[in-house]
């Protein structure tokens, strides 16, 4: 039996650097204060980590203070339409 599933978002890019800076926060003290360690945060701010669970975006998103959908910018699998 096969079941409709939903496409899949892609993450596109973050304005997580962009945000630190607005922030005044350093990445070593973003990953303190979400435990994401840092070679996966560098990883995710230069977009060479586009696969990023839920819980750690949600987790980067509160420490920025932001919403998850205002900090990283996906593509809708509709656009590609």
């Amino acid at each position: 039996m096969k079941t409709d599933k939903k496409p899949k978002q892609k993450i596109h890019g973050n304005r997580i650097k962009e945000l630190l800076v607005k922030k005044q926060i350093t990445p070593q003290e973003l990953c303190d204060i979400t435990g994401v360690p840092k070679s996966h945060l560098s990883r995710i701010i230069n977009n060479h980590s586009l696969c990023i669970s839920l819980p750690i975006a949600m987790k980067l998103s509160k420490a920025l203070n932001e919403q998850v959908e205002d900090v990283f910018v996906y593509e809708s699998p509709n656009q590609n339409q």
